[in-house]
């Protein structure tokens, strides 16, 4: 895992305030939720290929795992549209288009779906 915070994680933390406005990010501080992100980033094994996030609302804790983890692709889902086309605006803000969508759908009927299923 390589990136520097300095560089990442203030716009990250913008955005975060923003969708916490929307309701897309529970109560506390922005940077508290993006310390435990970062915790649980560390036991991401190396070479990850493929991470989801399930009910990533705002983008906890899928935005900061691709800053963390910049060799993975991930998938941010979410079943209300509203937090999907948030986070579509937000992947595209932080730059991390290349190799992070949002989707919007439920994760127990994606998980019959063969496009989804054993894919991360």
């Amino acid at each position: 895992m390589t990136a520097d915070a300095a560089s990442w994680r203030p716009p990250l933390e913008a955005w975060l305030v923003r969708a916490q406005r929307l309701g897309l990010v529970g109560p506390g501080a922005v940077g508290d939720h993006v310390d435990q992100a970062e915790r649980f980033a560390a036991a991401i094994p190396s070479g990850a290929g493929r991470i989801l996030d399930l009910g990533s609302g705002g983008g906890l804790p899928g935005l900061v795992l691709a800053q963390l983890v910049p060799e993975a692709e991930l998938v941010l889902l979410d079943a209300k549209e509203r937090a999907v086309s948030a986070l579509r605006g937000a992947i595209v803000e932080l730059g991390l288009a290349d190799r992070v969508r949002a989707e919007g759908g439920r994760a127990e009927v994606l998980a019959h779906d063969p496009a989804w299923r054993e894919r991360f």
